[in-house]
């Protein structure tokens, strides 16, 4: 709240409420687009019993595993509650022609069901992994 006036930063039907917490996907992922070797960023959250949302960042990566610097990188400049509880590298962020994330195909009952074959820290090998294919919605 500025001078008495509230500000939203993005769609409210994206916040991610973690642990009690309010996240703005966008805010985490600016503080994760200035980690060396990440090219390309999304945050997005899935149902969980104990947190309500599981914070889940989509990693574009130069190739390298770079977990620490990310959860240093949300505990610092967003706070140690935006930490990701999962962190997984594909290969494209889903965006619409302007460069929006598309949050629509950053399906959770596919991030839910279908985690990496790694682990949840893991290598995806296809967007498709995360994305509900057209022809399903």
């Amino acid at each position: 709240m500025t001078n008495g006036r509230v500000r939203v930063h993005g769609r409210l039907g994206f916040v991610i409420n973690t642990g009690g917490e309010k996240l703005w996907p966008e805010d985490l992922e600016a503080a994760l687009a200035t980690v060396n070797g990440v090219l390309d960023v999304a945050v997005t959250g899935i149902e969980d019993p104990e947190w309500g949302e599981r914070v889940v960042a989509l990693i574009v990566s130069d190739g390298r595993q770079i977990d620490e610097a990310i959860e240093q990188a949300a505990n610092e400049r967003v706070g140690p509650w935006a930490k990701p509880k999962e962190i997984r590298y594909v290969a494209a962020i889903p965006r619409t022609d302007n460069g929006k994330v598309r949050r629509s195909e950053l399906n959770p009952s596919v991030l839910a069901t279908r985690p990496s074959p790694a682990g949840p820290r893991g290598t995806i090998s296809a967007v498709s992994d995360f994305v509900e294919p057209a022809s399903q919605r």
